[in-house]
């Protein structure tokens, strides 16, 4: 508070690296001490490795999606993913879409992300990924429909297994908030008491708004 000013400290040019500002910025020192242009891609060198976010695009499938994922190496180039989604659909009658997601009860998976150029602000990066969850299947049997229309249901739970490749675009406005949207195709296979469905196309899509650490 006495000298909110300083104090400043000289030293030579060539003992210095890298300079990170307050703002985010970075200036690089060369080995003969002269120094480059300002960078303004900072979180390309001082990124925060552990995220933790929500999959705002669970909701089109009635469902609240959370994940976890942690980056890997220098340059930030291998990340690992840990999705997990609650479905809010089960038990509604009034929903006669039936197997998954629409009956989702929940899911998990792992995603296997890999960043070409590391880390920065705007990043692509593509991801093998596995999904597996639980959905709840119903059948249906009615009374006779000339003389009344009683539904009832019979409830059982059926296993969705899937895989594919993702592509998808990062973007980081500042080291703590980010924002990434993915879509991918893969093949997926839904198995119940009643059926076991043969294995299809899948499309897979997530928008998620995280905040790393």
């Amino acid at each position: 508070a006495t000298n909110p000013d300083g104090p400043v400290y000289t030293i030579s040019k060539s003992e210095i690296a890298t300079i990170v500002f307050q703002n985010g910025t970075f200036e690089i020192f060369s080995s003969s001490g002269k120094s480059s242009n300002r960078h303004k891609d900072s979180i390309s060198i001082n990124f925060c490795r552990n995220l933790i976010g929500v999959d705002i695009g669970e909701f089109a499938n009635s469902s609240v999606g959370m994940m976890y994922e942690h980056t890997f190496g220098k340059k930030g180039m291998f990340a690992l993913r840990i999705p997990f989604a609650v479905g809010l659909n089960q038990g509604n009658y009034r929903n006669y879409n039936d197997g998954y997601p629409n009956r989702k009860l929940f899911s998990t998976g792992i995603d296997f992300i890999y960043f070409p150029t590391g880390q920065g602000v705007c990043k692509y990066y593509a991801a093998p990924y596995f999904e597996w969850g639980v959905f709840q299947s119903i059948s249906y049997s009615y009374y006779d429909p000339y003389i009344s229309y009683y539904p009832s249901y019979t409830y059982s739970n059926g296993q969705h297994i899937a895989g594919g490749i993702k592509n998808g675009l990062l973007w980081q406005p500042t080291r703590h908030f980010c924002f990434s949207a993915d879509f991918g195709l893969g093949i997926k296979k839904d198995e119940t008491v009643y059926a076991d469905e043969s294995i299809q196309p899948q499309f897979k899509a997530n928008v998620i708004i995280g905040y790393r650490f």
